[in-house]
């Protein structure tokens, strides 16, 4: 079996192919960032496959690390695993930080029981202990330093991970977190991604804050499944030049009559002209446009121009973030009033213009022409801005 594994849990951005049958690791590549696993992530998983010679349609498994540790950096790793196992219909398993370095522990110290330590900060211990063969002891959990501190002094094993200079006196050395990316390929070898129950569940604290949600956490929920089912993060950013061609993409989608990309380009080259463009944060590949806004300001007056968001993400309050985006800019270019137009059957946009202020001033018989040749009339809607 020929397992793909991924680590971006913390300084290390890492990718290793690895042959379970010849228990050989075949090609691994790993950068120590700090940050900035989504721009590396795909260039060193590429890195991997070459100094292995195989290509992503040959992987039989996907491994990835899923905490604790980096939550961005997660979110990153586990987001890539997902969608390699979704396009080559393979399975992905998640691997803890806490077993990777205590299985790399043991085999510096054979025979030895581990216990794995990370530093949680705010006075706080990721905690777990291994048997000498690897097996669990206990659950993976956070606790007080002071509550760790009293079980290492009764272990009997090796202490290993940031944690260790809180819990041994005599720690020396570089404790830095670090996780092997061989060991995550070797541990992933071992996991069953039909069984759920396989995959250890982190402490109940720690997989809430990961699913970014308060609900009862009292389920064998895992690491992984939080991470998997975490929302899209948008960011609302000035529309530059380069956007234009994504934005008319976009507009095609949206509208019967789209504008090209000629015609966004030229737009934005007038001063009294500008935008905002929502973009995804925590998108592992380049994503379409999700949502995008067009406004002018002219003597004290701004109107939007056109404002477009994906049908898919149309829940996700970009149309407001971006309406407000628009009105501070206009406002900062000393608007006291903006005006729209709106497709009087549009009763989604209708109802946001309403929620943010903007009253009816006026109407246009007919004036948009829909898909099908009918005519509808266009609601012409002002807020004051000052």
């Amino acid at each position: 079996m020929i397992i793909l594994a991924l680590d971006t849990a913390g300084v290390d951005c890492a990718a290793a192919v690895y042959d379970s049958g010849r228990d050989t690791v075949l090609g691994e590549a790993s950068d120590m960032i700090g940050k900035g696993h989504a721009e590396h992530m795909i260039g060193i998983v590429d890195r991997a496959l070459d100094q292995a010679g195989l290509a992503l349609s040959e992987i039989d498994r996907l491994a990835v690390t899923i905490g604790p540790g980096s939550f961005t950096g997660i979110r990153v790793g586990v987001a890539a695993a997902r969608g390699f196992a979704l396009s080559l219909n393979v399975p992905a398993v998640g691997v803890t930080t806490l077993e990777v370095m205590a299985s790399a522990q043991r085999d510096k110290t054979p025979h030895r029981a581990v216990l794995a330590a990370m530093d949680a900060k705010r006075d706080e211990i990721y905690l777990q202990s291994f048997a000498a063969d690897g097996s669990p002891l206990d659950a993976p959990r956070a606790v007080s330093v002071a509550e760790a501190q009293a079980f290492a002094a009764g272990f009997d094993g090796e202490i290993t991970g940031s944690a260790t200079p809180l819990l041994k006196a005599d720690a020396g050395g570089d404790h830095t977190n670090r996780f092997p990316i061989s060991v995550v390929a070797r541990t992933g070898r071992c996991r069953l991604p039909q069984c759920r129950k396989a995959e250890t569940p982190l402490s109940a604290r720690t997989r809430c804050q990961a699913a970014g949600r308060v609900r009862d956490c009292a389920t064998s929920m895992t690491m992984l499944e939080a991470y998997l089912t975490l929302k899209p993060e948008f960011e609302i950013i000035a529309m530059e030049r380069e956007d234009c061609r994504d934005v008319a993409v976009l507009h095609g989608e949206r509208f019967a009559r789209p504008w090209g990309d000629g015609e966004f380009h030229g737009l934005l080259m007038q001063d009294t002209v500008f935008g905002f463009v929502a973009r995804q944060t925590n998108a592992i590949l380049k994503k379409p446009l999700p949502g995008f806004i067009l406004a002018r300001h002219v003597a004290g007056e701004a109107e939007i121009l056109t404002i477009a968001v994906q049908a898919k993400v149309a829940r996700a309050g970009l149309g407001w973030r971006l309406m407000q985006a628009a009105m501070r800019e206009a406002r900062s270019r000393g608007g006291e009033s903006m005006f729209l137009e709106v497709d009087n059957g549009n009763t989604a946009a209708l109802g946001l213009y309403r929620k943010l202020g903007f009253e009816k001033v006026g109407e246009r018989q007919g004036y948009y022409k829909q898909e099908n040749g009918a005519l509808s009339t266009a609601l012409v809607m002002k807020r004051v801005l000052r």
